[in-house]
């Protein structure tokens, strides 16, 4: 294996060289093998598809790799390794994306995230903060606590969940996974169906278990 690039000179260290080696280390892992299907599966699941398939992943690894994605005559990227862009498009582009006939595959799609829920119910509420009410600690309150998720509170560094997490029983028996459902307990359960319930009664409050300070 190929050995990154050394620019650092012990006898004289230059902050310049520290950032030259910094960039050529990340080129290095950017470049390697077995990065672009990882990160490109991990970017197809972090859509909204926890077991994409083989050819889906495929497909976005070239993008990722080429720097570009074209689809109807229209060409996305600038043509260099790794290009978001490229990426971006050929995962929303993809026909397991697209295609309404994915959608009646049980396997299909992913689990939503708690927290999710939670701000994709107050949107389809069109909530709105009063200007005369001050939240001086935030909109929630004990959120890991009630649901099991609030934002920049991960349990550890590598985040809320694990993105190969296999539930036991029917998904662990296929070899599929459902990372988002390692967020899912009894307590999280009620804790997230009470809230709703004191969201639509009071409001964003604390009353009846609710989510408000």
């Amino acid at each position: 294996k190929q050995t990154p690039p050394l620019f650092i000179n012990l006898a004289k260290i230059e902050l310049r060289d520290a950032e030259y080696e910094v960039d050529a280390f990340l080129t290095h892992l950017l470049r390697y093998p077995s990065a672009a299907p990882f990160i490109s599966k991990k970017l197809i699941q972090y859509h909204g598809i926890s077991n994409p398939s083989p050819g889906f992943v495929e497909r976005v690894t070239q993008a990722f790799i080429t720097g570009s994605f074209t689809s109807g005559g229209v060409t996305f990227g600038n043509f260099k390794h790794g290009n978001l862009k490229a990426v971006v498009a050929a995962i929303s582009l993809d026909p397991e994306s697209l295609s309404p006939v994915v959608d009646e595959d049980p396997a299909s799609g992913n689990i939503r995230e708690p927290l999710l829920k939670v701000i994709q119910f107050m949107r389809s509420l069109s909530f709105k903060r009063r200007p005369n009410i001050k939240f001086r600690y935030g909109l929630f309150d004990e959120m890991s606590y009630k649901i099991g998720q609030m934002v920049f509170d991960p349990p550890d560094q590598f985040s809320f969940f694990s993105s190969d997490y296999s539930p036991p029983g029917v998904f662990a028996e296929t070899d599929m996974v459902s990372p988002e459902s390692e967020l899912l307990s009894m307590s999280s359960v009620v804790g997230l169906t009470n809230g709703l319930f004191s969201f639509v009664n009071f409001g964003l409050a604390k009353a009846d278990a609710g989510f408000g300070p």
